[in-house]
């Protein structure tokens, strides 16, 4: 019986693996499944340290906003300006202070590539532009850069929720001389299409 019940449990928990929903081939269309309003939780991922956060996010006027809360810490604010492409860096700040292990070069380097990877996604899903240099798997959207100064960043949207949106996100940057990595990971629960 205790089988039986652990199976079952197993096979609950595993319901993303029997996910068949399957991308476009097209990334313009492929990135119409990204949430950029809506709220969940991720954790920021050092060599030494995993930070978890709760986050919020939306467009208000010409920013996307994601509101992160990390436990016992003050509210941090991500923000975009999705009109000119500019990151604006506060939450660089805010993290840095928040934490010890971080390596504000490769800190820097992933939030203003995320950022402009938001810009990207923005114009693709309100504006119809083409979104270039994400490629697609059945199941995934992804990009990768290998930058000139020894630093390769990706960025990956996996686990389509009932045909709807990307569950997750993870975005990385390696230095590929030291191997040193940063990773944020978020998981999107609730999503607000848009209006």
């Amino acid at each position: 019986m205790k089988t039986m019940a652990m199976l079952l449990l197993l096979l609950l928990n595993s319901c993303e693996l029997f996910n068949s929903y399957k991308l476009s081939n097209n990334p313009t269309t492929a990135a119409q499944k990204i949430c950029l309003k809506g709220s969940g939780e991720g954790r920021v991922i050092s060599e030494y340290s995993k930070y978890p956060f709760n986050f919020d996010m939306g467009l208000e006027e010409d920013l996307w906003l994601m509101s992160v809360q990390f436990p016992l810490r003050d509210e941090a604010i991500v923000e975009v300006d999705i009109k000119n492409n500019k990151y604006l860096p506060s939450f660089e700040g805010d993290l840095l202070e928040n934490t010890k292990s971080i390596n504000p070069k490769v800190l820097r380097i992933i939030l203003k590539l995320w950022s402009s990877t938001i810009y990207d996604l923005y114009q693709a899903q309100y504006n119809e532009k083409v979104l270039r240099g994400f490629k697609v798997t059945p199941k995934i959207l992804y990009k990768k850069i290998r930058l000139k100064d020894g630093y390769e960043f990706s960025i990956k949207y996996s686990t389509v929720v009932d045909g709807s949106y990307f569950k997750w996100q993870t975005i990385e940057v390696v230095d590929l001389k030291s191997k040193e990595k940063l990773k944020i990971q978020t998981h999107v629960r609730e999503c607000l299409k848009k209006l």
